[in-house]
């Protein structure tokens, strides 16, 4: 799973932040996905949980809107 990925990453300091899109027809789980709930399942890095940010497009666009980016 790419979260997973993502977590190593930054855990191994490869990143300093990660964001996952997702986006398009076909996420019949894309909310349990977006939940804050689903990456403190697998992470106990608090570090870690504050710079994985899962977004759908709306969330996106409006993050890059409010330049928080």
């Amino acid at each position: 799973m790419e979260v997973l990925r993502l977590m190593s990453f930054l855990e191994g300091g490869l990143l300093d932040r990660a964001y996952l899109l997702l986006a398009g027809n076909g996420w019949s789980l894309k909310g349990h996905f977006l939940d804050r709930q689903f990456l403190n399942r697998f992470c106990s890095s608090a570090k870690v949980k504050e710079n994985v940010l899962i977004v759908d497009l709306d969330t996106l666009l409006g993050l890059i809107n409010q330049r928080k980016l």
